[in-house]
């Protein structure tokens, strides 16, 4: 799943989760002739009469999750945003900090750690770019473009046989493309 696609996701499931929330509140506001469950281990009293069971607290306690969640993915991509932006105007070096960034909050972050890894090919840095070029194929072994852009990595340094391994994984990867 994409990051948009993700973040998308997570708010509707919120606002979802908020209108059972909404709804809940309307069926207890609406049997206030019932008596009030006991105060056991298992409810717990807020503002009068209303009670919120060990369920209902683990259901607000999901939505607070998700919120922190989305907050984060939305950081993670806006640091990577600032990072693509920072690319195109050439700035390697703000681009790498920026991809840090968005790496940093979400470590699972394949685009940000790919581009990171291509900031640093352009900053001349092709031991670390070849790190993370190398980590994110770890990752995912299908992406040719990571192979391509390690390969480059190799070739640039002057290790001809390793590059030679990538370019022949992105021709297996990607056999139409060589025809």
């Amino acid at each position: 799943m994409q990051p948009t696609e993700m973040i998308i996701y997570m708010i509707k499931l919120t606002f979802t989760l908020l209108i059972c929330l909404v709804l809940i509140a309307a069926a207890g506001a609406q049997t206030d002739s019932l008596p009030a469950l006991p105060a056991s281990g298992n409810t717990l009293l807020i503002q009068g009469d209303s009670t919120l069971t060990s369920e209902d607290l683990r259901f607000a306690d999901s939505i607070a999750r998700i919120n922190r969640e989305t907050e984060m993915t939305a950081k993670s991509m806006q640091a990577y945003n600032e990072g693509i932006a920072a690319f195109e105007r050439q700035e390697y070096q703000k681009a790498v900090d920026k991809f840090s960034e968005a790496i940093a909050i979400r470590p699972d972050y394949n685009e940000a750690l790919f581009n990171r890894g291509v900031a640093l090919r352009k900053s001349g840095k092709l031991k670390e770019a070849t790190e993370d070029f190398s980590l994110v194929i770890h990752r995912n072994s299908g992406e040719s473009k990571y192979y391509y852009s390690r390969g480059e990595c190799y070739t640039e340094s002057g290790d001809y046989d390793l590059a030679l391994t990538d370019y022949t994984t992105l021709m297996s990867l990607e056999p139409q493309s060589f025809k």
